[in-house]
């Protein structure tokens, strides 16, 4: 089980090595040394938080909790090291990112590059369905997928009517 924190100081060079080796480095710049000063520049004023394994940092994730992408928060990117996958970090660190979300928004949105096929499958595995695709590519190199949850599981809540 790994213990979930805010990203510090010390998290920034394994935090952008893992987010380089995967891919998803691009997002915050093309290098290590690009990443490396981006999350620098996150610490203490974004919603950034590292799975940690013992004294390793096995994941990290990024979001934003407030309703900015249509009543729903955005979680920028997830991604847990190759190493260290399939342990259900990658889970525990998505539960702990909605629970975040869902005290503050209805929804939370995920943008997914449509070859990301590990992903796509993974967010589908625990409830996200696809509402939508954004290709342009103005904005991003790929098409990517528009996942959403809802924050009551895509279930609206009933309220039952009480008798005088």
């Amino acid at each position: 089980m790994a213990r979930i924190r805010g990203l510090c100081a010390e998290d920034v060079p394994a935090a952008a090595q893992i987010l380089v080796t995967n891919g998803t480095g691009g997002t915050l710049g093309e290098t290590e040394a690009e990443v490396r000063t981006a999350l620098s520049h996150l610490l203490g004023r974004a919603e950034v938080f590292v799975a940690a394994v013992d004294d390793t940092v096995a994941g990290i994730a990024c979001f934003f909790a407030d309703g900015v992408f249509a009543h729903g928060g955005l979680l920028r990117f997830l991604v847990v090291r190759q190493e260290m996958r399939r342990r259900g970090i990658g889970r525990q660190l998505l539960g702990f990112v909605e629970r975040k979300v869902f005290q503050r928004s209805q929804n939370l949105y995920v943008l997914v590059p449509e070859s990301d096929e590990p992903m796509l499958m993974f967010l589908q595995a625990v409830g996200y369905i696809k509402v939508g695709e954004m290709s342009d590519p103005a904005v991003v190199d790929s098409p990517q997928w528009i996942l959403r949850k809802a924050g009551d599981g895509g279930q609206r809540r009933r309220v039952r009517a009480t008798k005088p």
